[in-house]
């Protein structure tokens, strides 16, 4: 429609402002998809269960000195 100016700073800074919330909205829909999604290549784990079973691995191997961090 030739409304928005790819160069002009004032466009850019409405069009993030506008947009942020979708955009973030969006992101964190996709990294919850992800993260959950079931890998075929790995036993059908997520990749969430692979990283936290390598946490407790972890933890295993270097014994009751390694706190783990709750990741949400």
């Amino acid at each position: 429609m030739g409304i928005l100016e790819p160069g002009d700073e004032f466009d850019a800074y409405c069009l993030h402002f506008v947009c942020m919330e979708l955009m973030t909205t969006a992101l964190k829909d996709f990294s919850l998809m992800w993260n959950n999604h079931k890998m075929r290549t790995h036993g059908n784990k997520t990749p969430r269960q692979i990283f936290i079973g390598g946490l407790l691995r972890l933890r295993q191997e270097q014994g009751e000195h390694l706190e783990l961090i709750q990741v949400n």
